[in-house]
């Protein structure tokens, strides 16, 4: 009895390991990005030098090379982890020229005097989203200036933070919005 009590933790360790299963999914998804990005990235030393002046480039295409954060030509598991970066560590993102498709959504603040307008991008099994504020430039009016809620939309601004109340919120400013 004694010896079996002894041996439960490093069974329950054991099975506890092998119940990750494969990750060799996750570790291609992380490579390719890995790859990608690096590419992306030039790595000459006068660049180095100056690395706080240059924005970091993530998921950048050489045809939109005024785009920080090129959120549409990454895989959706990566985009998901990307933009929950982005709300959870603003200050890195703040000023950079952001790209991202997804769902259109709308709400009114509780007067309904002040409209506010993100695009939503779900992860690759659509069970779990996060969302980017946006703020167009230009005068639109709700709704007809809009597509519907829940289209398809693709959205470029420029990433802030600002402070409602107690709480900090990201936006794209001077957003431009397109619809598919």
């Amino acid at each position: 009895m004694k010896a079996i009590k002894k041996l439960l933790p490093a069974v329950l360790a054991l099975t506890l390991l092998t119940a990750c299963g494969d990750t060799s999914k996750v570790d291609s998804l992380i490579s390719r990005s890995e790859n990608s990005s690096s590419a992306d990235v030039s790595s000459s030393s006068s660049e180095a030098s100056s690395e706080a002046e240059q924005p970091q480039r993530v998921g950048t295409d050489a045809a939109n090379g005024d785009i920080d954060v090129d959120l549409t030509i990454l895989d959706s598991n990566i985009v998901y982890a990307q933009v929950f970066d982005m709300v959870n560590n603003p200050d890195n993102y703040r000023g950079k020229r952001v790209k991202a498709t997804g769902t259109l959504a709308h709400t009114t603040d509780t007067a309904g005097t002040k409209d506010y307008f993100a695009v939503f991008i779900a992860d690759a099994s659509a069970c779990c989203q996060q969302g980017l504020e946006f703020e167009r430039a230009g005068d639109f009016k709700y709704p007809d200036d809009y597509p519907e809620i829940d289209s398809e939309i693709t959205v470029t601004g420029e990433f802030d933070t600002y402070m409602e109340g107690d709480y900090q919120y990201c936006v794209l400013r001077n957003a431009e919005m397109t619809a598919k």
